[in-house]
């Protein structure tokens, strides 16, 4: 589980499996409307760090890396909008 409200911007980080699959969401808070930060044939585990500065996630993941194990922890980076997608560890 992770909710994070953003109250300089009022939107709100949010871990959801409403996709079938555990990942990131950004609400805004004034509209409702949610956009996915994260998605894929994976799993969002947990959240190491956010970076309100410079709007980024680092946060722990499982299955990003077809053909290894699934159950391997992998770390990541996105920034909020969902681009710069960064897999920063790679070893099975």
């Amino acid at each position: 589980l992770y909710v994070n409200y953003l109250d300089d911007t009022n939107e709100l980080i949010w871990m959801s499996e409403r996709s079938g699959w555990n990942h990131l969401y950004l609400v805004d808070l004034k509209t409702n409307e949610s956009k996915p930060i994260t998605s894929g044939e994976w799993v969002v585990r947990g959240v190491e760090r956010f970076d309100a500065k410079a709007r980024e996630i680092t946060f722990r993941a499982l299955g990003v890396h077809p053909g290894q194990d699934p159950y391997h922890v992998h770390y990541c980076r996105v920034t909020l909008d969902g681009t710069g997608f960064t897999k920063l560890t790679a070893g099975d």
